[in-house]
C-alpha cells in the first residue's frame, strides 16, 4: 500500500500537524496531492489551536508536477490553478495561526502555499524561487499578490521577473521568512506549542483584523493574476518552456 500523500496528526496542546508526503517527487503538486492537501487542511478540527505545515524528505515543495502538467489541457490547468488559488486563500483565512516549516526546495506553487501561511520558519539549507517566467508563464496561485505583501514590491519584481533562486539568508534578510533554524521541524513545533498557549478567540480576532485591509485588495489582485496567467497558456513560449524542462536544456523564447 502506498503511503498517504498528506499526513495529518493532532498533537498535544492542539497542534494540527500537516505533512506533505511525496518526497520521491520533491513534494511536487499533482492533482492527487492537491486533493489530499485540501481534505487535510480544510476539514474542520475543533480541537486544533495552531496549524503546522511541514514536509517529509529533504525539501518542502518544488512546485507543480510539470510531468503531469504537460499532459493537461489549458482548461484543466485553469481548473487546477483555480483550486490551488482557493486553497491558498482558505489557508490564509484559517481562524487559527498557521506556521510553515520550510527546508530545501520551496519553489513555485510550494512557495505560494508558504506565502499563505502566517509565519514562515526555514532551515538554513532552504532555497526559494518563483521561476514561472523562465517557463513562459507567471505565478498563478497568488504569488504576484502575496510576495509583495511579504517583501515589498521592488523585491517581488526582482524575484518574479528574474525567476532567480535565493538562499535562506537572503530570504531572511528581505523578510520572506521570519526565522532561520538548524532543525526547522523541531523549532517550528516548539514555536507552535508556544503560540498554542495564547487565547484562541483573541488570536482569531487579531488575525482577522490584521488581514482585513489586505483582504479588500485580494480578490481583485487574484482575478488580475488569473487573467494574466490565462494569456500565457496559448503562447508558443509556454510550450517551449515545458519542452525545455522535459529535455533538460535552456529554453529558447521567441516572444510568441
Amino acid at each position: 500500500m502506498c503511503p498517504p500523500l498528506i499526513q495529518k496528526e493532532l498533537l498535544p496542546k492542539g497542534i494540527l500537524r500537516i505533512t506533505l508526503n511525496r518526497p520521491e517527487k520533491r513534494n511536487a503538486l499533482s492533482l492527487s496531492m492537491l486533493d489530499a492537501l485540501e481534505e487535510a487542511v480544510l476539514t474542520p478540527c475543533s480541537e486544533a489551536r495552531v496549524m503546522l505545515l511541514q514536509a517529509a524528505g529533504p525539501g518542502f515543495c518544488a512546485g507543480a508536477d510539470l510531468k503531469e502538467r504537460r499532459s493537461m489541457s489549458d482548461e484543466e490547468i485553469k481548473a487546477f490553478l483555480g483550486r490551488l488559488n482557493r486553497f491558498c486563500s482558505a489557508l490564509e483565512d484559517a481562524e487559527m495561526p498557521v506556521l510553515a516549516a520550510l527546508k530545501g526546495a520551496c519553489m513555485g506553487g510550494g512557495l505560494e502555499i508558504a506565502l499563505a501561511c502566517d509565519l514562515r520558519l526555514c532551515q538554513k539549507d532552504a532555497f526559494f524561487a518563483l521561476p514561472e517566467t523562465k517557463l513562459g508563464i507567471i505565478p498563478g496561485a497568488g504569488g504576484t499578490y502575496r510576495l509583495p505583501q511579504a517583501v515589498g514590491v521592488a523585491q517581488a519584481k526582482r524575484l518574479i521577473l528574474t525567476g532567480d533562486r535565493i538562499d535562506a539568508n537572503e530570504a531572511f534578510r528581505i523578510g520572506l521568512v521570519h526565522q532561520l533554524c538548524e532543525d526547522v521541524n523541531a523549532e517550528a513545533l516548539a514555536y507552535a506549542e508556544k503560540m498554542a498557549e495564547g487565547a484562541p478567540i483573541a488570536q482569531k480576532l487579531a488575525k482577522r483584523v490584521l488581514n482585513e485591509n489586505a483582504l479588500r485588495q485580494r480578490e481583485a489582485a487574484l482575478a488580475a493574476e488569473s487573467a494574466a496567467y490565462a494569456q500565457t497558456l496559448g503562447t508558443k513560449d509556454r510550450l517551449e518552456g515545458l519542452r525545455a524542462f522535459a529535455e533538460k536544456r535552456p529554453p529558447v523564447y521567441q516572444g510568441e
